[in-house]
């Protein structure tokens, strides 16, 4: 009969002990690292850096050496490219991941002297 309350008693000492701990995996992520990143847009990640290097992709952070993107930044990046036909004009636009050439500006001559 004393076998069976203590054997109670650790089970109900065992489930309070994990009520107490918390696993990472019970915490919702706010930040995405690049390939993480780049599956929540449907990109690749070159494409992402591409876009990271050209300054055309969704606003990031560096914590520490590391690249993170918060998901909240990679919705509303997103949300630039939304149309409702072909069309509509939208609010934004997302720009191919590639360099956006300056215009080439040439030095001004002096002429008839």
């Amino acid at each position: 009969m004393y076998d069976d309350i203590e054997a109670s008693n650790a089970v109900s000492a065992n489930a309070g002990d994990r009520a107490s701990r918390r696993s990472p995996v019970d915490v919702k992520p706010r930040y995405l690292i690049t390939p993480d990143a780049a599956v929540h847009l449907g990109l690749s990640p070159r494409t992402l850096e591409k876009h990271r290097c050209y300054g055309t992709g969704p606003a990031y952070r560096k914590l520490g050496g590391r690249v993170v993107y918060a998901i909240e930044v990679l919705d509303s990046w997103a949300a630039l490219g939304t149309r409702r036909s072909t069309s509509d004009p939208g609010n934004g636009t997302v720009h191919p991941a590639k360099h956006i050439a300056e215009p080439v500006r040439r030095p001004r001559t002096k002429r008839g002297r």
